[in-house]
């Protein structure tokens, strides 16, 4: 899979996922297989390819069944990357063995023929082992016949934003598209919060003046109490309407200003990676503020 397909297929991705902040268990959850992902795409950009590959890792885990066979490929194949640049960095067996786990479990997960880039990562990491055993690296560990094109980098950082460049690729597509995905609901629930009080009043209107109603309240068989009793009961429930048309444009609002802010985000990263691609030098890191552009979903 080529670079550009793999940055808007976890676009799409990320952006599916965050579909579950909608749902009230889900926004307790802070662990999410979204913000996993999205863990690991900042510590990817970082240089920090062995935590963005535990990230990713977890975040596969953490996917239901039908979403892994679905995507967890585009996860996977980011977290085997994130290894390889890890090692030939540092080399330490234990990413070797990480490897060795996000194989494993995506083929246990796996029911036709096996990828590519699995068959690629297994025989690069058993070329390790035996070039470098348990007890670390040989002669030459920053040599990588795999990837010629990616040195590692000295102590003034330019290698890391080197091995990172794909990377920060990835993390403004993905946070344009989350950001998006999360604009469109909120915009969404705003229509329907805003739609539902007339909605409401037009109902009790028509109700008012049909013919059940009136049929009821005529009806000698009906005591003043009954009648008293149901106008409470009806009150209520367009009160409980009311009530959640207003929930829904304030949870509306709260999800467009995210939304608004991570694809703003998202565009920055964008903007900082290719003026970086066009200096040939590391750009300021912008974070996020604590307002919260990025956001636990």
């Amino acid at each position: 899979m080529t670079a550009p397909h793999r940055v808007c297929g976890i676009g799409l991705l990320v952006a599916a996922l965050a579909t579950g902040p909608m749902r009230a268990d889900a926004a307790a959850r802070v662990d999410s297989p979204t913000e996993l992902v999205l863990q690991g795409e900042e510590k990817a950009a970082n240089g920090e390819h062995a935590e963005a590959a535990r990230f990713y890792l977890e975040a596969y885990k953490g996917m239901p069944a039908d979403e892994r066979a679905q995507m967890g490929d585009l996860i996977v194949e980011s977290a085997l990357e994130s290894v390889k640049k890890a090692y030939n960095k540092s080399p330490d067996p234990d990413l070797l063995d990480l490897g060795t786990e996000l194989i494993e479990a995506y083929g246990s997960d796996m029911s036709g023929p096996e990828p590519a880039f699995i068959d690629e990562a297994r025989r690069w990491i058993e070329e390790r082992r035996e070039r470098d055993g348990d007890g670390g690296p040989g002669e030459n560990p920053f040599e990588d016949p795999d990837l010629p094109d990616d040195p590692v980098g000295d102590d003034d950082g330019i290698g890391a934003d080197d091995g990172g460049s794909q990377t920060d690729e990835i993390a403004g597509p993905i946070l344009v598209g989350v950001g998006g995905a999360m604009g469109v609901s909120g915009i969404i629930m705003l229509a329907l919060g805003a739609r539902l009080p007339n909605k409401v009043e037009d109902t009790r209107r028509d109700f008012y003046a049909g013919d059940e109603y009136t049929t009821f309240v005529n009806d000698p068989d009906t005591t003043q109490a009954q009648i008293d009793q149901f106008d409470a009961d009806y009150d209520a429930y367009i009160d409980r309407e009311n009530k959640r048309g207003k929930n829904l444009m304030i949870g509306g609002g709260i999800l467009l200003g995210i939304g608004v802010g991570a694809a703003v985000y998202g565009v920055v990263r964008m903007v900082q990676h290719r003026k970086k691609k066009k200096n040939g030098s590391s750009a300021a890191q912008v974070l996020p503020s604590a307002g919260g552009l990025f956001v636990r979903f």
